[in-house]
């Protein structure tokens, strides 16, 4: 690799670094943006427990509602491959979140949370503020940054190509961004799909929680039954 060019401001050598902080973020050389997704799971957990210490009385419904209003808003999203390994991380920060204010184990499958939250998965959200994002870019009143958003969103070897291709072949459409919009992901795309033979999972943790919960009241099964019960259907 041939040495970068030195620039000159004032007679005075500007130097090169591997990574700089600019409106918050993070901006590496490599254009990865490793460093900054690699915090958010750690603010994520942050407001979480904010927001228990202050609302821990509430429901668990009313709990999911005030985390995805509160802590789901990860300032900078648009920046990041939305598919690689260091926002899987922030993915599975929000699984765990899910899992606990619901009290259900830890390692219960990931396509039962559906069924928990009204509303989409912290991926299809972010996905979907993508493709806004995306064309915001498009429609920009900046000729430079309108001419780049064209350029890059062809290219598959940059993140904003390769995030609106991957969106557009999730949900079966040509890759052009006038023919995708936010609603369509929200609509099309899912964290992880349930599978037919196992939608019976969903109503035993549904049954087995109203009776931990107290909410059915003419039962079969014991509290501790129900429990075990409830682990199986979630782990097994």
């Amino acid at each position: 690799m041939q040495p970068l060019k030195e620039i000159m401001l004032d007679s005075y050598t500007l130097p090169w670094v591997n990574q700089v902080k600019h409106l918050g973020h993070t901006l590496q050389v490599d254009n990865s943006m490793s460093i900054d997704v690699n915090l958010k799971p750690g603010a994520f957990i942050g407001k979480v427990n904010s927001l228990l210490q202050e609302s821990y009385f509430a429901d668990s419904k009313i709990l999911i509602k005030l985390m995805m209003s509160y802590c789901c808003n990860i300032y900078g999203s648009n920046t990041w491959d939305l598919f690689s390994p260091e926002c899987q991380k922030l993915y599975r920060s929000y699984n765990v979140t899910l899992r606990t204010l619901n009290d259900l184990p830890r390692m219960t499958h990931k396509y039962l949370l559906k069924s928990l939250v009204e509303g989409p998965h912290l991926f299809v959200q972010l996905l979907s503020r993508y493709v806004t994002f995306a064309k915001a870019l498009l429609d920009s009143y900046s000729f430079p940054v309108r001419v780049l958003a064209n350029i890059c969103i062809l290219d598959m070897r940059c993140v904003l190509g390769r995030t609106i291709a991957l969106a557009a072949w999730m949900i079966k459409k040509p890759r052009d961004v006038d023919l995708l919009s936010a609603k369509d992901v929200k609509k099309s795309i899912r964290y992880a799909d349930l599978p037919t033979c196992e939608e019976w999972r969903i109503w035993v943790v549904e049954d087995m929680r109203n009776i931990l919960n107290h909410e059915t009241f003419d039962v079969k099964f014991s509290y501790e039954e129900a429990k075990e019960i409830l682990e199986f259907a979630c782990i097994s």
